[in-house]
């Protein structure tokens, strides 16, 4: 029993001590068996894998190389991954999210002003 347990270790890269320390920090959870944190491991590795071989595919030039923005689109595009939106945001750059915050801001006043030459229309009428 313990050769298998040796050889479901090695064949797992990510540490089984730090995730089962992840997953103890959850109240909800009290026992915690090996195979358990083996299958949370296994399953956090081959979804590694899956988000890094999309990522890869977002530039096929590249092959040596995992870049964020490759990460952060498939992320952006890839509906069963919106979880992960807040976490791989796509970068933005300060003047861009500058004239972002501009443009919404001027929409409010036009909608704002609209608004209350709406309101005067009414009260004449």
């Amino acid at each position: 029993m313990a050769e298998k347990s040796e050889t479901k270790n090695k064949s797992v890269v990510l540490p089984l001590a730090r995730i089962k320390t992840i997953m103890r920090s959850s109240a909800e959870i009290t026992n915690i068996g090996q195979e358990s944190v083996y299958l949370v491991a296994k399953a956090t590795e081959l979804f590694i894998q899956h988000l890094a071989t999309e990522a890869f595919k977002q530039d096929p030039e590249t092959t040596d190389t995992l870049a964020y923005g490759d990460l952060a689109e498939v992320v952006n595009d890839a509906d069963n991954l919106q979880f992960l939106a807040d976490v791989i945001p796509k970068k933005i750059v300060v003047r861009d999210y500058l004239r972002m915050v501009r443009q919404q801001e001027e929409e409010k006043e036009r909608a704002k002003q609209q608004s209350l030459q709406e309101e005067r229309e009414d009260t004449d009428s």
